[in-house]
């Protein structure tokens, strides 16, 4: 089919049902989570699709989420339900998606750009598209469980909850209302062991990722961007990295393994991302 019959634009109120048929086809998800993600989660307006005439043939969601980066706390996407239809892969549609995805966080001010790959294949295609690894699965097992049994009051674990794994630096955070829609995940499952997650990012706004640096650990340096592909360079005050080594040094992904004098500037942090609706 030719570009002038492919449209990408959001969402609107009558895709709802084709997304949820979407959504179905392409992941191995009960129709219980399928129900939790479209009633507390999905929103047209956070939403993009690609329309093969008119039927639609991707789509990703864009779910505002919450971190702490640096002693301050903003907003960022988080890059969930990427999927096409079986007869229209190998097209490169979802890239063009993700493309669209950025102008659009661009446009709305918000910064930063966050995924879990569902598979380790899916890492080479999404470090073409901008995107870095930041974190690792933990072995560690998150423990929701045994905080739900001595808090049964969703209300009083989530007080609990925020006191007790929301206070960190370099975290993903949760509002009550995901904290509630955490749980009814939760129960469905059942009860899975949930632990720190592997994820990629990619930064929209590297201006804004590098003042809240700056401003944070008193650095003079400043930074320039270079074509993708190239090594880090700190010369005269100035770090000169691609986006993607940017985005590994800014949020401190197994930075120990570089260069002394960048290690001692972006130490190496464990970045917390967890309890995700993966």
């Amino acid at each position: 089919m030719p570009d002038n019959q492919i449209i990408i634009r959001l969402a609107r109120r009558e895709d709802t049902a084709e997304l949820r048929d979407l959504w179905k086809i392409c992941f191995c998800d009960s129709d219980a989570f399928i129900e939790l993600h479209f009633t507390r989660k999905y929103k047209p307006e956070n939403t993009l699709v690609l329309l093969c005439g008119d039927r639609i043939a991707a789509c990703l969601h864009m779910l505002p989420s919450f971190i702490s980066l640096y002693g301050s706390k903003f907003l960022f996407y988080y890059l969930a339900g990427l999927c096409t239809r079986p007869e229209f892969r190998s097209r490169g549609f979802m890239g063009r998606l993700v493309e669209e995805a950025h102008k659009e966080m661009q446009k709305r001010c918000i910064p930063l750009s966050i995924l879990i790959p569902a598979e380790k294949t899916l890492y080479t295609y999404y470090e073409r598209l901008g995107y870095q690894q930041i974190s690792e699965d933990s072995k560690e097992i998150f423990p929701l469980s045994e905080l739900l049994k001595k808090h049964p009051d969703l209300e009083d674990a989530y007080r609990i909850f925020k006191k007790d794994f929301q206070q960190k630096d370099f975290c993903v955070r949760k509002s009550l209302d995901d904290f509630h829609t955490v749980i009814e995940d939760f129960k469905q499952d059942p009860y899975p062991r949930k632990k720190n997650l592997a994820s990629m990012a990619r930064l929209i706004d590297p201006e804004f990722l590098f003042f809240l640096y700056r401003s944070y650990s008193k650095q003079e340096i400043k930074f320039s961007l270079t074509a993708q592909g190239k090594k880090w360079k700190l010369r005269d005050g100035v770090l000169e990295a691609d986006l993607p080594t940017l985005c590994r040094l800014l949020l401190g992904f197994k930075t120990n393994e570089m260069g002394r004098e960048i290690r001692t500037l972006f130490p190496e942090q464990k970045f917390i991302i967890n309890l995700m609706l993966e």
